[in-house]
């Protein structure tokens, strides 16, 4: 990944150096003119190709180790046998919650997508996360608010198919009825959690 930056660095300066000379020598004749602007079309071909490679590089990295093609059906998610709850990172925390990781790893950099299932009748205290997520309801009603202290007057009711953020740092609370809640969370890691009463973080608890 390094060596293939330095080498884009190294042709694209190499690519102003030719630009350059071909207007240096564009008042020495049209023959040197032609020429410098033929080398600095190869430079800038080079360019362009070294770029294209740089990105399929990048692309392949991030899908190292999960195939992108990906086709789940709700009856195919894996959830974590009874007793654990998988991956908590980028979640409450609360418990009882449950998730699965579709793709990514949230505890890195880089895109992935979460499936959260919080059972009923869950109370989450506020808190935030560092990273810029969106999310939809899949199944249940979940009951969502913003704010630095949990206030039932501030949440607002969405059922099966709603959608809402969770911008960088907001903090926000939430709860589930009588029938629990699956939620589809996007985002962009590394993710993590702050609470804003540290003694509401089950991570803290003894």
């Amino acid at each position: 990944m390094r060596q293939m930056f330095t080498t884009f660095v190294a042709i694209s300066r190499a690519s102003s150096r030719s630009r350059c000379l071909a207007r240096s020598w564009s008042a020495r004749g049209p023959a040197r003119r032609a020429a410098a602007d033929a080398r600095w079309a190869i430079t800038a071909k080079q360019s362009i190709l070294c770029a294209c490679a740089i990105a399929a590089g990048l692309t392949v990295t991030a899908g190292a180790g999960q195939d992108p093609r990906q086709r789940v059906t709700p009856g195919e998610v894996k959830w974590p046998t009874s007793g654990s709850s998988g991956s908590l990172t980028g979640t409450s925390g609360a418990a009882g919650i449950q998730t699965v990781t579709l793709k990514g790893d949230p505890t890195k950099p880089g895109l992935y997508t979460i499936l959260l299932r919080v059972g009923p009748n869950t109370k989450i205290a506020a808190h935030s996360h560092p990273d810029d997520r969106v999310a939809t309801v899949v199944s249940g009603t979940w009951y969502f608010g913003y704010g630095r202290e949990y206030d039932e007057k501030a949440l607002k009711e969405l059922p099966q198919g709603s959608f809402y953020t969770e911008p960088p740092s907001v903090n926000h609370f939430a709860k589930t009825g009588q029938d629990g809640v699956v939620i589809q969370i996007n985002g962009y890691g590394p993710s993590g959690t702050t609470y804003v009463d540290p003694r509401n973080d089950p991570a803290k608890r003894p």
